[in-house]
């Protein structure tokens, strides 16, 4: 299960349940909408995102990197590089909306700068084959990523050092 909030409208929200199923809500949560998500074979989403930008364009990632442009009335599968990874966090730069982070189990830390259509494995030393939990970008400066592991601490790209074990 997931959720993710829209950044210019508050009471715009998308879940994520374990049936594998997607909700939307645009009242705080008094009513929720199931949006019409079918990927092939359906799976659990494992990360959702929203654009900060373009708040109609919304994520969602687990078995395919999904993508939809209208608030999720229809998506678009844009990549299944990712589906052996196993996805666990996504952030999204937001002074350039085509570029992506997503933290995996196994392979690190991958970066899209074509809004998910294509992936590189970032150079994170000491992340590389290990669980990344969860990511966040500095708000001044997005060259700078940030990666919590699973038991190995918090590491930062540039890896200019890594920060004390925190996990």
């Amino acid at each position: 299960p997931s959720m993710a909030l829209d950044p210019t409208s508050p009471d715009t929200l998308y879940l994520a349940v374990s049936s594998g199923s997607l909700f939307k809500t645009m009242d705080g949560g008094t009513s929720w909408t199931q949006l019409s998500y079918e990927p092939p074979g359906g799976f659990l989403v494992d990360v959702l995102a929203v654009d900060p930008n373009t708040p109609s364009t919304v994520y969602a990632v687990g078995q395919g990197f999904y993508k939809s442009l209208d608030g999720g009335r229809s998506w678009i599968c844009t990549s299944h590089f990712l589906d052996s990874q196993g996805p666990r966090c996504l952030v999204l730069d937001s002074s350039s909306s085509s570029t992506l982070y997503v933290g995996t189990s196994v392979g690190g830390v991958f970066k899209s700068a074509d809004g998910g259509f294509s992936w590189e494995p970032l150079d994170m030393t000491n992340v590389l084959n290990h669980c990344v939990m969860a990511m966040a970008l500095d708000p001044q400066d997005s060259s700078i990523l940030y990666a919590g592991t699973f038991g190995l601490g918090v590491f930062r790209l540039p890896c200019l050092c890594s920060l004390s074990c925190l996990a």
